[in-house]
């Protein structure tokens, strides 16, 4: 991006110093100096406006071969904090994070969704309970999987496989008074907890896989949500039915692969009692009797996973063969998915020979990406505010 004021230079050099000092801690003034041709005394100046607000704190002291130990900052974690909360069709999830993006708290539930003062109040009473035990928290965000429009107060998501319509005009009344509200599509924040936790990850292509299927590109550090774009991976071709007297049914990467096709598929073999059997459990995966079976030996259940990894395989072969990038795969199937690394990697193999292992990754905090994602997003937007701040003032002290 290019700056064309001397206001727009000021404030990138300012959000540089502070996302060195979050990403780095270890780096020093002059480090930072050196890396991105500020000069020290401009660098000592906004760390020392920000110490004065409090955002930033005195950590230490690094050895130096000569003279005076260099200072060391770092973020001041209890400066603020962020609830994030991610809601979809069947599932509720929510977190709360401190400034420097730990997560304190995390809770999953099944709970489906409801156009209901009852579901409401119980939005509203998961967000009490994970702001609980810390000083209110400076943003709340409901993170939706779909497009917001603000003057009809629904979500839409259309993925070509299924379409969910949420209502959402009784929760935002129910959160009218809570300071900081806001919602965001779940799709274009998820990979922002990759990048919370590799700070210096290069290009690679972010793949979430829950009820719908989603992308987006890191590239140099930046997010480029797939969402709006005509690169939608769930209307990818990946498969094809064949039935008796008809032609082939091609079937979508989303329709092979999405977080409901295997319940959506037990279901209509008449074996919901597998999948339901720890739905009143909240801590209980839907698909934890599937693999238990699976363990077992249950020679079907094997054969029907063993397919839904062979269409998976597919799916991410055609996203390498577009853009070419390391894949981190994301979503509520990321943590079922890498327990079955090796016939994967397998079937990977297969279709194409320059996919090697390092080539397909997953994320850390996969189940739980979308609200930390949201929880991240609110925290990003108060440290460009910060820092906005900060950037003037320093104007202003010249």
């Amino acid at each position: 991006m290019r700056l064309h004021s001397t206001s727009e230079i000021r404030r990138q050099n300012a959000f540089h110093i502070v996302r060195e000092v979050i990403d780095h801690p270890d780096n020093t003034v002059s480090d930072i100096s050196r890396k991105y041709g500020i000069s020290v005394a401009t660098v000592s100046s906004i760390i020392s406006i920000l110490r004065n607000d409090g955002l930033l704190v005195l950590s230490g002291e690094k050895a130096s071969t000569g003279g005076r130990k260099a200072l060391l900052y770092s973020i001041n974690p209890e400066y603020a904090y962020f609830v994030g909360i991610s809601i979809t069709v069947h599932t509720v999830k929510s977190v709360l994070i401190r400034m420097d993006g730990l997560v304190l708290k995390q809770t999953f539930l099944y709970r489906t969704f409801e156009d209901t003062k009852e579901y409401c109040d119980f939005i509203y009473d998961l967000y009490l309970r994970t702001a609980e035990g810390v000083k209110e928290p400076s943003a709340v965000v409901l993170s939706f999987p779909g497009r917001f429009d603000k003057d009809t107060s629904v979500i839409t998501r259309d993925d070509g496989f299924v379409v969910d319509v949420f209502n959402i005009e009784k929760i935002l009344f129910c959160f009218r008074d809570v300071k900081g509200f806001s919602v965001c599509d779940a799709s274009k924040f998820s990979a922002l907890p990759m990048l919370q936790t590799n700070p210096d990850l290069n290009d690679c292509v972010f793949v979430s896989i829950n009820r719908a299927i989603s992308g987006t590109i890191i590239r140099d550090g930046h997010l480029f949500p797939l969402s709006k774009s005509d690169c939608n991976f769930g209307k990818m071709i990946v498969g094809a039915e064949s039935c008796p007297d008809k032609k082939p049914a091609f079937r979508s990467f989303a329709a092979c692969c999405s977080a409901s096709h295997i319940v959506d598929t037990l279901k209509s073999l008449g074996l919901e009692n597998i999948v339901m059997e720890n739905a009143g459990d909240p801590g209980v995966s839907r698909y934890s009797g599937f693999f238990r079976e699976i363990r077992e030996g249950n020679r079907m259940f094997q054969r029907l996973w063993d397919v839904y990894l062979f269409n998976l395989a597919a799916g991410l072969n055609n996203i390498y063969a577009m853009f070419g990038l390391p894949i981190v795969i994301s979503g509520d199937m990321a943590n079922k998915i890498s327990g079955f690394s090796d016939e994967l990697h397998a079937h990977l193999s297969a279709l194409n020979a320059d996919i090697t292992r390092d080539s397909i990754s997953f994320s850390e905090t996969g189940l739980f990406d979308d609200p930390i994602g949201a929880a991240l997003k609110a925290r990003y937007d108060l440290l460009e505010e910060l820092v906005l701040q900060a950037s003037n003032r320093r104007s202003a002290e010249e």
